[in-house]
């Protein structure tokens, strides 16, 4: 261990100062309770194309959690400045459904409570998000593994959310240093017609006609794709998802292509007879025991409060 983190230390030394773009290379194929991954290491061996391209790379060949997120760490300070970002993962993964975890080589079977042993996919997909249009995610796994390790979670990948102008790339450990090799890192590769031609490769996300990494004189770069200002603000309303929100963001962005959908949210909500008696009933500024009493009169008088607890419900 000790060896590895001088190595990992010397490396980071050796990196040019202002590089402009970032990699990340994690590839497991042996571990400590699982079955061996055939390739897992494959996408490592695109280290050498990715520095000819100007890349400071970073990679791990069946890192323990501890040395993974060491070398996540690193990445991510870089991807603050950097101009492209280039990252393929090669090993097991966890799912519940949604959220994305790939295995470390020292994972225990994964519970819903229980992933320390691993990295997050979807926080490394809000890393990527610095570098829209110029920023792929290859993912290598086994597609036949339908593991279920229990009620929550099942081997295999999510259905990621992923941010705007990032592109993810799936297939097999096979094809994972060959996308990167043969298109990411080659001078005018269009990375999109290298998927569409390649058997047993998926592109999801930002996915152009064309998306070049690596430009030369003859292959112009693919256009970075516009970003809608008033997004983070929608997302700010959605998380709030309050009348006020809502009406906020309409007024600030009456134009934004999501006002239709702000204004048809705020109307459920201001017509929800549920959130109106919310209301009314805050309006009141009623002390706990003077709950108790209201609901000790309608009691009385027959109504079935279903308690007399202080907590208005739907009895009330």
């Amino acid at each position: 261990m000790r060896q590895l983190t001088l190595i990992a230390a010397l490396s980071a030394l050796a990196l040019p100062a202002m590089a402009d773009d970032a990699a990340l290379l994690l590839g497991v194929s042996r571990y400590e309770d699982f079955r061996r991954v055939s390739n897992g290491l494959d996408v490592v061996q695109a280290a050498g194309d990715l520095r000819d391209a100007g890349y400071q790379v970073n990679a791990l060949s069946n890192g323990t959690a501890a040395d993974m997120m060491a070398v996540l760490d690193r990445f991510a300070a870089q991807a603050t400045e950097a101009d492209r970002l280039v990252v393929g993962l090669s090993g097991r993964f966890a799912t519940d459904g949604t959220r994305t975890w790939m295995l470390a080589e020292d994972a225990d079977e994964p519970t819903p409570f229980g992933l320390d042993d691993a990295i997050s996919v979807d926080m490394l997909l809000q890393v990527m998000a610095n570098t829209p249009g110029q920023s792929v995610l290859v993912l290598a796994y086994d597609e036949d593994d339908d593991t279920g390790y229990d009620a929550y979670l099942r081997a295999g990948l999510g259905q990621m959310d992923i941010p705007q102008g990032v592109t993810v790339i799936t297939g097999g450990p096979r094809n994972a240093d060959e996308v990167i090799s043969d298109a990411i890192t080659a001078p005018g590769g269009n990375v999109m017609a290298y998927v569409r031609s390649a058997r047993g490769l998926q592109a999801s996300g930002y996915v152009p006609q064309s998306l070049i990494m690596q430009t030369d004189a003859a292959a112009p770069a693919a256009p970075l794709p516009q970003v809608d200002p008033s997004l983070r603000a929608w997302n700010d309303a959605q998380e709030a998802n309050s009348a006020d929100g809502y009406r906020s963001f309409i007024f600030d962005y009456p134009a934004s292509p999501y006002a239709a959908e702000a204004r048809r949210r705020l109307d459920e909500i201001e017509r929800d007879p549920v959130r109106i008696a919310e209301a009314e009933e805050d309006a009141l500024n009623l002390t706990r025991n003077q709950r108790r009493d209201i609901q000790r009169d309608l009691s009385l008088l027959d109504f079935n409060t279903r308690g007399v607890d202080g907590i208005f419900g739907p009895g009330t």
